[in-house]
């Protein structure tokens, strides 16, 4: 009998689970030795990178500063074109009018021109400034003009105004056939674009008949074109003018001319960007771009 007898029973398994999960355990303790191994071997033991950078009379901190103010450096310097390109990624036409950060570095291949809170235009990043133009402002080389004659070519004795140059821009090397340059005009008592100008096609015709291509000058002057923009009232012509250099070779130039009035500083501003006729095909979206740019700084 089985009375007075214990009776054992012991459960039996395979060891195949016990086995897999040491293994587990195994690898998982040589993983994370390979972990700390290899942080060890790049950064040293705990604390002791601090020991070595504290030797060396650094800090994580001051190799963190170094970092920022070399990234500084470099997108203050447009290494590479990165400040740029980031520009040019982020900000809109109308924000570069704002922030002006193209006056420094080139956005979407065009730099800003900002004559004294009085005006500003967009130009070829390559281009450079005309030195002529700072020299004649210098040397206050002025020529005079009768503006009135715009209205009344015949008038006599009316009081003259002076054009003044005021800033221009070409490609460097360049022979002078492609440039855009600024002009500023003195203007009489009670002027205005419409009352002393026309409309503006009026205004162009009389502007290419008395001082692109007047009468025995040799050059002919074809308009394209003549319309107010409605943002801001300028007048915007588009011609051509063909004759002949000083010497005496052919040309045909294409111009954008826009004529701006700032009324408080009696300041009648006119821009000209021009191109050869033979490259205009290739050059009107960067020149129009150049020329539609071209505002008042209110």
């Amino acid at each position: 009998g089985t009375r007075g007898r214990r009776v054992v029973v012991v459960a039996r398994s395979d060891g195949n689970d016990d086995r897999a999960e040491s293994d587990r355990d195994r690898l998982s303790r040589e993983d994370g030795e390979e972990d700390r191994s290899l942080k060890t071997y790049f950064l040293g033991k705990p604390g002791e990178l601090d020991q070595d950078l504290k030797r060396l009379g650094t800090s994580r901190r001051r190799i963190l500063g170094a970092f920022g103010a070399a990234v500084v450096l470099a997108l203050g310097g447009n290494l590479f074109g990165g400040t740029s390109i980031l520009l040019s990624a982020f900000l809109s036409d109308s924000q570069l009018q704002v922030f002006k950060a193209d006056t420094v570095f080139p956005v979407r291949g065009r730099k800003r021109f900002v004559e004294d809170g009085l005006f500003e235009f967009v130009y070829p990043k390559a281009w450079l400034r005309d030195p002529a133009v700072e020299y004649f402002r210098q040397q206050q080389n002025i020529k005079k003009l009768d503006l009135t004659m715009l209205n009344a070519p015949e008038r006599s004795g009316s009081r003259a105004g002076r054009i003044v140059p005021v800033v221009a821009f070409g490609p460097p090397g360049g022979d002078g056939s492609e440039n855009v340059s600024v002009i500023q005009s003195e203007v009489l008592p009670g002027f205005s674009m419409l009352g002393t100008l026309g409309d503006a096609r009026n205004a162009a015709e009389t502007l290419l008949r008395q001082s692109i291509a007047p009468t025995g000058s040799g050059k002919t002057a074809e308009l394209l074109s003549a319309v107010e923009r409605p943002h801001d009232g300028a007048y915007r012509m588009e011609f051509i003018v063909r004759g002949s250099d000083r010497r005496g070779a052919p040309f045909e130039a294409h111009n954008i001319s826009v004529i701006l009035y700032r009324e408080k500083d009696s300041a009648l501003l006119t821009l000209t960007v021009l191109a050869p006729q033979s490259r205009w095909a290739d050059r009107e979206r960067d020149l129009a771009a150049v020329a539609d740019s071209f505002r008042l700084l209110r």
